[in-house]
């Protein structure tokens, strides 16, 4: 005959408490179940705060939610809603929610209510101007050596490079985009911080700029002046850090990182913004 533990009913082969399971000291005799084609798993019992009324399976104080010291045994006692499955119904509900709520997501981002990371929801597509290739020179080329050119300049005065970062280039270029939208387009410039906070860049300390504006004489196309990319970036960094256009901040040991962006507005004019943080 197999003997089972009075509180936590768990069996044991003979009759020699205490219980190695809750520690009760009194077990009893295991009834024989009588096999009638389904499993009778017999009562259950469960251990219940008699301050918060927290489960527990079996009597271990104190509460785990409360931390009371006094568990009482009762009968365990389920509702017939727990019992029940999820049909495919309620599944399908959830998954109608779900895709509704992507949709509506979907639809807020494609209005530009809410801003997509580096755009802060405006279309900076349609800046007037270049912004790849103007006057036979590679925009990106000139933005890179720019950062360059920033670097020599920074060595000149024993400081340590600033890495190049992407994200910081997306700031200065939502920055520089929307100037030429102000002036040739009827966008609104924002400011530098703005810029910042629409990219979602952090910059513990105040963002360094420097914005610089070519214009274009008569039928003179400012980069068309220029044999190669490189060029350009020595000319313009060195009017940008130099003289009384010198800003201080880009010499700054404690910035780290720079972002360039170079656009071409319609009428040739070259629009160069550089942020370093």
């Amino acid at each position: 005959m197999e003997w089972r533990c009075e509180w936590c009913g768990k069996p044991h082969e003979e009759n020699d408490p205490p219980c190695d399971e809750c520690g009760h000291g009194k077990f009893e005799e295991a009834v024989v179940q009588v096999d009638t084609g389904s499993v009778d798993t017999g009562t259950t019992y469960v251990w219940v705060c008699e301050e918060c009324g927290r489960n527990h399976p079996k009597n271990s104080p104190p509460c785990s939610r409360c931390g009371h010291m006094h568990l009482e045994k009762r009968e365990q006692a389920f509702d017939d809603s727990e019992l029940e499955s999820a049909s495919y119904f309620d599944i399908g509900k959830e998954y109608i929610a779900a895709s509704v709520a992507l949709v509506a997501i979907v639809a807020l981002v494609a209005t530009g209510i809410i801003p997509i990371p580096g755009l802060g929801g405006d279309d900076l597509d349609d800046v007037p101007g270049e912004a790849e290739m103007a006057d036979g020179h590679n925009l990106s080329d000139a933005e890179s050596a720019i950062a360059v050119r920033i670097n020599e300049r920074r060595a000149e005065e024993g400081v340590p490079d600033l890495r190049d970062d992407s994200d910081l280039d997306a700031v200065a270029e939502r920055y520089n985009k929307l100037l030429v939208e102000a002036r040739y387009g009827d966008g609104e410039r924002e400011s530098l911080q703005d810029s910042y906070d629409e990219v979602g860049y952090e910059c513990a300390r105040t963002p360094a700029k420097e914005v610089g504006v070519v214009p274009s004489r008569d039928d003179e196309r400012p980069l068309a002046a220029y044999d190669n990319e490189s060029e350009f970036a020595t000319v313009v960094v060195w009017e940008f850090t130099s003289g009384n256009s010198r800003n201080e901040e880009f010499f700054a040991a404690d910035r780290d990182a720079v972002g360039v962006d170079v656009h071409v507005a319609p009428d040739g004019s070259v629009f160069v913004t550089m942020t370093a943080c």
